[in-house]
């Protein structure tokens, strides 16, 4: 179910509660995985619910412009892998070219989670032979990450953002 939304490009999010009130330390600043895991266990699923953020009306126009240009267009986002290229492909950073949604989350030259991005040495980064186009999941450090690796290709960089 939660594929099928995200391949719409919705952003999806899981509903739970606990029936048990947490101990004070756990409201503390602190954060750790641990922690993470100890707060998540234990919880009731409620259900899944979608939102759709449209991309602006521009954005296809945009990229369109940019690939005229031969300038070559980057996603970087904190959505889910195939939320990610649902809008990568609408708005025409990536192209289908006969393949499926799955097709394309396969092959890391497309797309990629920020996860398995970052576990790349620079050196292997350097070594491919095209960076991903979407970059999923991504955290400041992963956007870096990109924009280094695309410096140390010899690109200029600008990055946009819809916050």
């Amino acid at each position: 179910m939660m594929l099928q939304m995200t391949s719409k490009g919705m952003r999806v999010l899981a509903v739970a509660y606990r029936s048990e009130e947490l101990s004070e330390s756990y409201h503390k600043e602190n954060y750790s995985m641990e922690k993470r895991n100890t707060i998540e266990a234990g919880l009731t699923f409620l259900g899944l619910f979608a939102i759709y953020d449209p991309p602006r009306a521009t954005s296809a126009e945009a990229v369109e412009i940019c690939h005229e240009a031969g300038i070559e267009v980057h996603m970087a986002t904190g959505d889910h892998p195939s939320t990610a290229v649902s809008i990568a492909l609408d708005i025409g950073i990536l192209k289908r070219e006969g393949m499926t949604l799955t097709d394309i989350l396969k092959r890391n030259d497309l797309a990629i989670t920020a996860a398995d991005f970052e576990k790349l040495t620079d050196a292997q980064v350097d070594a491919l032979p095209s960076l991903p186009r979407v970059l999923a999941r991504c955290s400041p450090e992963s956007k870096v990450k990109l924009i280094e690796a695309l410096h140390r290709r010899n690109k200029f960089v600008v990055m946009t953002g819809d916050g």
